[in-house]
This record gives structure tokens, C-alpha cells and sequence, in this order.
């Protein structure tokens, strides 16, 4: 089975055989080249009989890429969408369907396919950072978006006359930077990294001191040496939630 996760601007897929992932890989994307660049992207991953993808791209993306499926291999199509229940594990969204599949799979994946024993918190750094809550018996409790690294640079650049930052910025960031470029990086990278610190350290008095924390997304090592809290990271946490609801919509 091939698993495809296509967020904002990246995607990710894996190719799996029940028991481990095998070929995982990632690129961007642009939506208008979406068949193109999978026809580079996926060129060495052979015809799988079964594609399950989650998005939280526009439509369009998701009609491109199964099209893109059905004229390559003509193979079957299972798009996940968010749940009201895996397990134990109850969605605590007013409208279920609003929150995004990736943070539904992440939980899923945390929670052990939605079997709980104590309470999670799931943060997820790609274009935006998502953390969403899970308590002890399975209920989604809510979570929260704030943008992501990348968003805050480019607000940044756009909103006002002198920044403007270089295609490769510095690898390294001091306190106190010297120069444009390193003191954007430092300033947003401080913002994520305070923001959580105090959401984690919230969420400990609000849910309890065994509270697990995981972590995923494109950002997340950058983040994790920075951070108070130790973190279970896991760099497939969508992947591993995509893998347990598509096989059960294929027993179906």
C-alpha cells in the first residue's frame, strides 16, 4: 500500500507492507505541477494496488492527484477524511469534519490507534504548528494553530519595506544576531520556542504530570534542543495514523 500525506506545501509518502515503511520520501510541490513533479517524485516507488492519501490541500490537489493514480496505475483510491471516533480516541471538534485530517491521524497514531492510557499532547511544526490535547480517557479536549517558522519569516518579509532575507539563511543563530537575516531566524525561532515551552507547561497543570508529548513536522528538530519538555518525536506520526484507518477502510 502506498500512504500519501499532502499538507500546504510539502508532500510525504511511504510505502508499506503491514509491518514497516519502505522507499518514504518527501518533496514539495506546486498544485499547478502536481502531475509532473509526481511523475519525478514517484518514479522509483513500484504500482501499489491500493493508495491511501490524506490532504489538507484545496480539492483540487486531491482530484490531481487521484487522477494521477487512476491514469498511472489504475489503482484504487482511498482518501481519509477525519473521524468522529477511532477507539477511545473522540474527536472534541464542534463540526468534526473541520479539524484538519493530519492533526486527526497524529492523534490516532499517539494514542496508539486510539487505545488511551493517559493523557497526550501532539504537536505537529510544519507551515503552521498544531497542538492539539488528549485526556485520559480518550477525549479530545482541543488545540491550537499559530503559524509556523516559515509563515513568520515570510509575514515578516511582506510586511514591511526593510527585510528581506537571502535563499539560504544562516545555519546558526546566536542571542543577539548582528545582521538581518540571523535576527529574523532567531526572533521567530524564539517565538516558537516560548510559545511552547509555556502551552506545554500549561497543559501539564491543566491534564497532570504524566501527560506524554509528541512531536512531528518538517520543523521539529530544529525545535526540539531548544525545548524544556522532552518529547517522544516521531517523524512519520501522520504516516503511522494514515496507515491504521486505511487499512481498516480497505477490510471493508
Amino acid at each position: 500500500m502506498l500512504l500519501v500525506d499532502i499538507g500546504n506545501s510539502r508532500i510525504k509518502w511511504a510505502v508499506s507492507n503491514d509491518s514497516e515503511f519502505r522507499s518514504i520520501g518527501e518533496a514539495e510541490y506546486v498544485s499547478k505541477e502536481l502531475g509532473s513533479q509526481l511523475d519525478a517524485m514517484l518514479c522509483s516507488v513500484e504500482k501499489q494496488v491500493v493508495v491511501a492519501v490524506s490532504s489538507v490541500a484545496s480539492p483540487r490537489v486531491v482530484k490531481a492527484f487521484s487522477g494521477w493514480v487512476e491514469e498511472r496505475w489504475q489503482s484504487e483510491v482511498l482518501v481519509v477524511k477525519t473521524g468522529k471516533q477511532q477507539g477511545k480516541l473522540l474527536n472534541g471538534y464542534v463540526n468534526p469534519e473541520r479539524l484538519g485530517v493530519d492533526r486527526w491521524l497524529a492523534m490516532i497514531a499517539a494514542t496508539d490507534e486510539g487505545r488511551v492510557g493517559v493523557p497526550a499532547c501532539v504537536i505537529d511544526c510544519g507551515s503552521a504548528i498544531t497542538i492539539d490535547v488528549i485526556g485520559g480517557d480518550g477525549q479530545h479536549l482541543g488545540g491550537m494553530i499559530t503559524p509556523g517558522l516559515s509563515l513568520m519569516r515570510n509575514a515578516l518579509v511582506k510586511g514591511t519595506r526593510g527585510i528581506r532575507l537571502k535563499d539560504e539563511l544562516p545555519a546558526e543563530v546566536s542571542l543577539l544576531a548582528r545582521d538581518t537575516e540571523g535576527a529574523v531566524i532567531g526572533g521567530t525561532l524564539y517565538a516558537a520556542v516560548a510559545m511552547l515551552d509555556r502551552v506545554c507547561g500549561d497543559i501539564v497543570v491543566s491534564t497532570g504530570c504524566d501527560t506524554r508529548f509528541f512531536i512531528t513536522g518538517g520543523d521539529a528538530p530544529t525545535l526540539i534542543p531548544l525545548l524544556d519538555k522532552e518529547f517522544e518525536y516521531d517523524a512519520n506520526l501522520v504516516l503511522n495514523g494514515l496507515l491504521c484507518v486505511s487499512r481498516q477502510m480497505s477490510e471493508v
